[in-house]
């Protein structure tokens, strides 16, 4: 009895324990190989030297300029960001120089 009293307290314990969060983002770090910058109304493209995705840069993001100059800096430089992306899209959610 004493088992089972024990093994149900688990089972509500863990029934109401907060679920683990994740962030939904990924980190990495990389060079810019290209910044594509089309038309006005759509997102900029960008290519990461060792990553095979096309990253969108949302121009309704709040930070779009600021990371835009960080970008073509970088790309000038030939120095290497750190970004984030939501796996979905994949849609730039953070970028800044790497250290």
């Amino acid at each position: 009895m004493r088992k089972f009293g024990i093994a149900a307290l688990a089972a509500v314990a863990l029934m109401f324990s907060p679920p683990a969060t994740a962030d939904p983002s990924i980190v990495e770090q990389d060079t810019v190989h290209q910044v594509l910058i089309g038309a006005p109304d759509a997102p900029v493209k960008v290519l990461f030297g060792r990553h095979a995705a096309i990253y969108l840069l949302d121009r309704n993001d709040p930070n779009f300029a600021a990371w835009l100059a960080i970008l073509q800096q970088a790309h000038d430089q030939g120095s290497q960001v750190r970004f984030a992306y939501d796996v979905y899209g994949p849609r730039l959610t953070r970028i800044e120089p790497a250290p």
